[in-house]
């Protein structure tokens, strides 16, 4: 069988019998290589963010993967043990996967320093040089009639810090442009003008995936241009990118549907077991009050609830007043996804501030402060989620979803004010994070002493949903605050090999 990663192979001569008397030798046309780079363009353009001067572009170049799927699982075995890297060669048997170099990657969501970028200007001189990463997934494009005519592979690399595994992939004959993805497109310390961007595979990258030179590398001319004005004024260039991926939790058209099917959780069933990732992304900073003056110190923290087990968490809320409130269900299904049952639990509101301006599920999770003898010092004000498939944590799970209907905050079911229905719901493998700059994803520890502590973060805190267990729904991050009043600080100790890069570590 030929290899999965391979390179350009061309096949032996065969000798066809024509006629009695005589035969010819007929070489066979090569095979395409396994990656190659391609431009379709002569020209492309990058907007010069007048904030930042910095030139954002896509470059308009294409991956395309050849005659065999690309397959790649990614491995966290344990927080303090390298990820792993693997790729698959044939499902049916494992001795022909390809384990990629230890230490390589060193998360779940690119393989490092991919490309090579070199941008000259006008005279030929090199003004960058960078080193780009690559996300595998995302492919959107068939490159020939004879691809497969869907993508079962993830639409992008969204993994947690905190992830387990991640699936990469691309279906044959199929390509994507590596810089149109999230937070990935290039960023150019470059003026207005005229330039041209040599793109190519780093050699390591050459030698593994088996690609030939003459598929390794392409050049594009490369105008800087002003941006185009933004429909919305105050959006950044940047901030419309990440806009045009994820979007708002805002109004979705509801289904005004009630529950159907027996009541009560069905004996037996498949249900989703959920799980909390250590808090991340955690920083200090001011309360205010209302005339903007400082009067409190905050820790500000970012968390993630996630589903395992064998079923997705789905809960639907029906709204039967006037009041911002609604009656919340959760569904359950058989292996073939159909209604078994439902149960009442709990309740939504709706919330109209800023960054939220959607309906909640008021028991998703709880953030406690926990001193050292695990008393608890502080309890964060957050009482209520938008659940939604924020996160890639564990994909290669035996019933993990690669490609969920409500990605992100892009497609989601949060619901608009006047909803009379509303349907939230997190896959198997993936979670819902809400990030430091949400309201109430916070601490007030004006009045905590420096030390040590832990922030808790628990799923399904009070028990109100149904899981196959609540033993595994609680996760601790140490911390250290420090400091004084008004300047405090706090130092995060990583977890194993885990530390977001946004921390400070001590």
């Amino acid at each position: 069988m030929t290899p999965l990663i391979r390179g350009l192979i061309y096949a032996s001569s065969a000798v066809l019998a024509v006629t009695a008397t005589f035969s010819v030798a007929q070489a066979a046309a090569p095979a395409d290589p396994a990656l190659r780079l391609a431009t379709f363009e002569t020209t492309t353009e990058a907007e010069l963010d007048p904030e930042t001067n910095l030139a954002y572009g896509d470059l308009d170049m294409y991956l395309i993967n050849g005659d065999k799927p690309l397959e790649l699982h990614v491995r966290r075995p344990a927080y303090d043990k390298p990820v792993e890297v693997r790729v698959i060669r044939d499902k049916a048997d494992g001795t022909k996967d390809m384990v990629l170099p230890r230490n390589l990657v060193t998360d779940l969501n690119r393989l490092p320093h991919f490309f090579d970028l070199a941008v000259s200007n006008s005279k030929g001189d090199v003004v960058v040089e960078q080193e780009l990463p690559l996300c595998l997934n995302g492919a959107d494009t068939r490159m020939g009639p004879d691809a497969p005519g869907a993508n079962p592979y993830p639409v992008a690399c969204k993994a947690n810090p905190f992830g387990l595994s991640n699936l990469w992939g691309m279906p044959r004959k199929w390509g994507l442009m590596p810089f149109f993805a999230e937070d990935n497109n290039v960023a150019l310390p470059l003026r207005l003008g005229q330039y041209t961007a040599r793109l190519s595979v780093a050699e390591n990258y050459r030698e593994i995936f088996g690609i030939p030179a003459e598929h390794a590398a392409k050049t594009i001319k490369l105008r800087v241009v002003r941006p185009a004005k933004p429909a919305d004024p105050a959006l950044s260039p940047q901030e419309r990118r990440k806009l045009a991926l994820d979007g708002p939790r805002g109004e979705q058209p509801g289904r005004v549907r009630r529950p159907v099917g027996p009541e009560g959780v069905p004996a037996g069933g498949l249900l989703p077991d959920l799980r909390a990732v250590p808090a991340w992304d955690i920083s200090t900073d001011h309360g205010t009050t209302a005339d903007g003056v400082p009067d409190r110190d905050l820790v500000k923290f970012g968390s993630t609830v996630w589903a395992d087990g064998d079923a997705p968490l789905y809960v639907q809320g029906f709204r039967n007043t006037n009041e911002p409130l609604m009656e919340a269900y959760q569904y359950f299904f058989d292996a073939a996804g159909k209604e078994t049952g439902y149960v009442r639990v709990g309740g939504m509101e709706w919330d109209p501030r800023p960054l939220h301006l959607h309906w909640h599920f008021q028991d998703f999770a709880g953030y406690k402060l926990l001193n050292r003898d695990g008393s608890v010092a502080v309890k964060s004000a957050k009482e209520a989620f938008c659940i939604a498939n924020t996160d890639q944590v564990d994909l290669l799970g035996a019933h993990a979803v690669a490609r969920p209907g409500n990605l992100g905050l892009r497609v989601n079911e949060c619901g608009g004010e006047t909803e009379m229905e509303v349907s939230q719901r997190m896959d198997v493998g993936w979670g819902d994070t809400y990030g430091p700059e949400r309201p109430d994803q916070e601490f007030d520890i004006t009045d905590v002493a420096n030390g040590t502590y832990q922030i808790q973060v628990t799923a399904n805190p009070n028990g109100s949903l149904h899981e196959k267990t609540q033993d595994n729904n609680t996760s601790l991050r140490t911390v250290v605050l420090g400091g004084r009043p008004g300047a405090r600080t706090v130092s995060v100790p990583p977890v194993g090999q885990v530390q977001v890069s946004s921390e400070t570590r001590r």
